[in-house]
């Protein structure tokens, strides 16, 4: 089955756009984005990677071979960053915690 017109046509609409906006932004003409939303034909290379680019997404993606938009690397990099915030995060509610506990109020 062939996801990319639906896919397309999906990122087109979450991102509140037109055919003339994404022909602006990638060089793509306007009836051939119609047309590959439409599943008429199909994006030649430099088309594909155009758009790609434009609403950051993996080819894989797009094209309907993964259903994840970005490549595995940045879903693992994502996790590596929360899991520092989260660990900074508690880091400092100990100071806080820490330093209210041992500070002395006048009376």
């Amino acid at each position: 089955m062939n996801l990319f017109p639906e896919r397309l046509k999906s990122l087109i609409n979450e991102k509140g756009l037109k055919y003339r906006d994404v022909e602006k932004a990638t060089g793509i003409k306007y009836y051939t984005i119609n047309a590959y939303a439409n599943g008429k034909v199909q994006p030649d290379m430099d088309s594909l990677v155009a758009l790609c680019i434009f609403f950051n997404v993996s080819s894989d993606y797009l094209v309907g071979i993964s259903d994840k938009p970005y490549p595995d690397k940045v879903y693992k990099f994502i996790d590596e960053i929360e899991s520092n915030i989260n660990h900074q995060v508690e880091s400092f509610k100990n100071s806080i915690t820490k330093t209210l506990r041992n500070t002395k109020y006048p009376k």
